[in-house]
């Protein structure tokens, strides 16, 4: 089966388990609105307390700090939760052709932990390479500056200077501060090169963990395996993907719920839940993709 008889797969299948949605629904709206009273609960004593204190605005940093450490632990674990559910929900639909929320409650048993562990791992990867960057921009901008502020830095002599040696002197403070610019966006650049290639590697551990029944590690790693066997579908999802996203970008141009108004650019006067139903499908279609291709191409379906 090809990547477009995948896609029919995967759109037949969720014709017929249109409850497929509901976790997509959980993610963008109902853990938003939890996070989101979950704040209010959570700041309003640390604002109260530190008004309340002899140091109000240190009271209130660290109590802020505390407070949004709360809230993004509440969420990873929400997120995660509801991923672990999903993702036996759409393994039985794939599989069986039908799925439940019994399938729900049952995924968020059996793979929460699992889950949970691979994206701890992937924090983990993406942060040491986050403080590798921070490290090595910083070993690259610090001897530098010296260089590029010498100019501003360097009091106006009694000596009359010519035209000529004012525009080398400028030059010369372009040159450091272009280098300077440069080796910190070519350092980023491959950076971002290097967290792309991991992601791309990546993309079906999630898969590869809940259809084979794999520990964490040996999802990451099958999940190398079938991406190298399978790069051009792989690069096929991101292309479907990307015009998808393309797609919905021009209908609702600027964004976010909202968008540019209508008759702003591509726009089609579309009012802004409709760009909601889109994500949401969008969301759905793609995850349910992966899952369909993983087992296509793995001998699970035919």
């Amino acid at each position: 089966m090809d990547l477009i008889g995948e896609f029919r797969k995967a759109i037949e299948i969720l014709r017929s388990n249109l409850i497929l949605f509901l976790p997509a629904l959980i993610m963008f709206y109902l853990i938003p609105v939890a996070l989101l009273v979950a704040s209010v609960y959570t700041f309003t004593p640390i604002i109260m307390i530190a008004l309340k204190s002899a140091s109000p605005l240190q009271a209130l940093f660290q109590g802020s700090l505390i407070g949004l450490g709360i809230i993004i632990v509440l969420a990873a674990l929400a997120y995660v939760y509801v991923t672990s559910g999903s993702a036996n929900m759409y393994k039985q639909a794939v599989l069986k052709g039908t799925t439940s929320m019994s399938d729900f409650w049952e995924g968020c048993q059996k793979y929460f932990g699992k889950i949970l562990s691979g994206f701890i791992l992937f924090a983990v990867v993406y942060g040491i390479i986050l403080l590798v960057g921070l490290i090595l921009t910083l070993a690259m901008i610090l001897p530098i500056i010296p260089k590029v502020a010498a100019p501003r830095a360097t009091p106006d002599l009694p000596l009359r200077i010519s035209e000529s040696e004012r525009l080398s002197g400028f030059a010369a403070w372009m040159i450091e501060l272009s280098k300077m610019v440069s080796d910190t966006v070519g350092l980023w650049l491959l950076l971002l090169t290097i967290s792309g290639f991991i992601f791309m590697f990546t993309l079906f551990w999630i898969q590869a963990l809940v259809v084979d029944e794999l520990g964490t590690i040996k999802a990451v790693g099958t999940s190398i395996t079938f991406v190298r066997g399978n790069l051009k579908t792989t690069f096929g999802i991101a292309s479907l993907w990307i015009i998808a996203q393309g797609f919905t970008n021009a209908i609702f141009p600027g964004g976010g719920m909202g968008g540019g108004g209508p008759g702003y650019g591509y726009g089609f006067g579309f009012p802004p839940p409709l760009q909601a139903i889109f994500q949401l499908l969008i969301a759905t279609v793609f995850t349910l993709l992966l899952y369909t291709v993983y087992a296509s191409r793995t001998g699970k379906i035919t």
